[in-house]
């Protein structure tokens, strides 16, 4: 768990820009990793659900941007997060 944590606390600091100038609006990778700190960390009671709704928002980012390898780094992230639970479980 401690790599876990070390590789996301690494993750978060790899891209620091909150806005992409080219476009002048949010960075939708910010926005995913901002979004998923707030629930693994603030709503262990809503994780599922809301770990759902944040893949889905990866996939709308990744729908504008098919090929960054960020984006489908942190889309993953937020799936094994999401269904490590399940997984746990079913040991």
């Amino acid at each position: 768990m401690n790599a876990f944590r070390t590789l996301i606390i690494a993750a978060l600091g790899c891209r620091p820009a909150r806005l992409r100038p080219e476009r002048g609006r949010p960075d939708p990778l910010h926005q995913l990793q901002t979004r998923w700190a707030e629930i693994n960390y603030q709503l262990p009671e809503k994780r599922e659900e809301a770990f759902g709704k944040l893949v889905t928002q990866a996939d709308a980012a990744l729908a504008g941007e098919p090929k960054a390898p960020e984006l489908l780094i942190w889309r993953g992230i937020i799936l094994s997060t999401q269904l490590a639970p399940r997984v746990a479980s079913a040991r």
